[in-house]
């Protein structure tokens, strides 16, 4: 009876439960679509799993048979570099799901029961192996890198939902039928030379029969200011395109609070554009109707686009 209750056989069988249950939940979504965990928050975080939730479960069962099976022959053949391999692999694991649970935790405000359920299994499994092994330290190093990477999560800001494209404009301007107009949005900074052709040519053309959003992505504080001296301009609601290119042009002026729209407004224009991994200016996006976008980047593809809309009778070429 002893023997069976080694402290070998306590860490096969922690790490054999957690594959068989992997395995069983694989099953489960294979056959009928259906999880072990079935709370809303499961399948709230499985949304964002880049690659899907299954395929994290997937990885998850391959990964505890692995170790099983080097446990397995690791009590058996007692080679140092099999218990080595041991300790490498929960550790890692070990990382990787301190990383899961924490953006769980932090950034979704949310809880997986079943990446918890896997979690806990291997901080019992870290135990077996600091048993068998026969080392605290093993223990203490596993339980450091859990702790760092799940903690780190505390510290960063997450935005798992990119903001509202008219949430983050700081101006606009309404074509005179504005619920059946397109919707154009104008990403652009004032240290943009390509951003200025743009603007010179909107304000010369005057395109407004569509709905115009204008979005800077200028998070410095001069930026801001210019900014917040366009929202003051009394030509912004005729042509905001004017104001924009006049306060361009200034060298100096004077120091102007920045509203906290203002910020806010940059703040979510640079989340929107990291989040959908766009990497230039200017660009334009285009709602033309439901689930209708067009992404435009450059100067030379936003001109031949509002051309081709009817949108500028003249392009002038300032580069």
């Amino acid at each position: 009876m002893s023997k069976l209750l080694n402290k070998e056989n306590f860490l096969q069988v922690i790490l054999l439960l957690v594959a068989m249950a992997l395995s069983i939940d694989i099953w489960l979504f294979l056959k009928q679509q259906a999880s072990l965990c079935t709370t809303s928050d499961c399948q709230v975080v499985g949304q964002y799993v880049r690659l899907g939730a299954h395929f994290l479960v997937v990885v998850g069962a391959v990964f505890f048979w692995i170790l099983w099976a080097i446990v397995f022959f690791a009590c058996r053949y007692k080679r140092p570099f099999l218990w080595n391999s041991v300790m490498v692999l929960i550790f890692g694991g070990l990382a990787f799901d301190g990383v899961l649970l924490g953006y769980q935790a932090f950034g979704l405000n949310l809880q997986c029961y079943l990446c918890l359920g896997v979690g806990l299994f291997l901080l019992i499994g870290l135990g077996g192996l600091a048993w068998v092994r026969q080392s605290l330290l093993v223990f203490v190093l596993g339980g450091a890198i859990f702790l760092g990477s799940f903690s780190a999560n505390a510290l960063l800001v997450f935005h798992p939902n990119p903001p509202q494209l008219k949430e983050i404009a700081f101006c606009n301007r309404q074509a005179k039928d504005s619920v059946t107009s397109d919707d154009y949005f104008l990403f652009f900074s004032f240290r943009c030379a390509h951003c200025t052709e743009v603007l010179v040519n909107l304000a010369k053309n005057k395109p407004w029969h569509g709905n115009w959003y204008l979005i800077s992505i200028d998070n410095t504080r001069q930026g801001m200011m210019k900014l917040a001296r366009v929202i003051d301009s009394p030509l912004l609601k005729k042509n905001p395109f004017i104001p924009i290119l006049k306060v361009k042009s200034q060298k100096k002026s004077e120091p102007i609070a920045v509203p906290d729209t203002i910020q806010e407004s940059v703040k979510k224009a640079r989340v929107y554009f990291s989040c959908h991994g766009y990497r230039s200016i200017p660009l334009l996006i285009v709602h033309s109707g439901p689930n209708k976008e067009v992404v435009l980047h450059g100067s030379e593809s936003i001109a031949k686009y509002l051309w081709e809309k009817g949108m500028v009778e003249k392009w002038l070429d300032l580069n």
